[in-house]
């Protein structure tokens, strides 16, 4: 038996039209494929001549402060082992000096009485002579002195704890540079990845706004055939504007 419209009462019509009709407003539309989003990711990820992480830290490594103020610890605790090291040597050592004078007159220290006749008795009437008495003035000195200077209690004592010392205090250095080195890399990582994260929450974040866009008008669809509430409208539309939010801020960052 075969029943057709014109033999079923109005209120049954009515019914199966609105049921017809609301069902197909519950239709949701197509979502984005999986492989559109993979390729959109894929195209945010895989820049021809892009910057990775290894490079990232690399750069950072080469251009830290922090890591030049290391190296440098490293080269002055190079000259302190150095220093340490010469100090075992025999000290020699030279002095050459010149010096010059006021020209003075020579002082005159006594005064000596002789004659102009051999030894013995002087004849009566032999002229005596008086004659002064002078040393010369040296007006240039020369003074030419080395010394050779051999620490034998500090070989026991001190050269021997000072050396091992700034050897200590080189291989401290080469640590230390080290961790901050790989501390800068570290940190350069870190932010890489974290600018990676916030560039594809952006491509998540827009999904996430074309789906709830697209959920949206589903329910103002089924809101204008009577099987949804305007609190559902409502509630969808919040959801829409969070993700609208999250997806500006998603730019924002990037």
């Amino acid at each position: 038996m075969t029943l057709s419209a014109t033999a079923l009462p109005a209120s049954l019509l009515a019914f199966t039209v609105s049921f017809s009709l609301a069902a197909e407003a519950a239709v949701p539309e197509p979502a984005p494929s999986p492989e559109a989003f993979a390729e959109r990711l894929h195209a945010e990820t895989n820049v021809a001549g892009g910057l990775t992480a290894d490079e990232a830290a690399q750069r950072t490594a080469a251009s830290s402060g922090e890591v030049a103020a290391r190296d440098a610890e490293i080269r002055a605790a190079a000259a302190a082992v150095d220093q340490a090291v010469v100090a075992f040597f025999p000290r020699l050592g030279g002095v050459a000096r010149y010096t010059r004078y006021s020209s003075i007159e020579a002082p005159v220290l006594g005064t000596l009485v002789a004659a102009d006749a051999p030894a013995g008795p002087l004849p009566s009437g032999t002229p005596l002579v008086n004659v002064p008495i002078r040393f010369p003035v040296v007006l240039d000195a020369t003074t030419f002195q080395a010394s050779l200077t051999l620490p034998i209690s500090d070989y026991v004592f001190r050269l021997g704890q000072q050396h091992g010392a700034a050897v200590q205090s080189q291989a401290a250095a080469k640590l230390t540079a080290e961790a901050a080195r790989r501390k800068a890399r570290t940190d350069a990582r870190v932010l890489y990845y974290e600018w990676a994260r916030a560039k594809l929450s952006r491509v998540v974040a827009e999904a996430a706004v074309a789906q709830a866009t697209g959920h949206l008008e589903d329910v103002r669809k089924a809101f204008d055939a009577g099987t949804s509430s305007r609190a559902d409208v409502l509630r969808v539309e919040a959801q829409v504007a969070a993700a609208d939010q999250v997806a500006v801020r998603a730019r924002t960052l990037t």
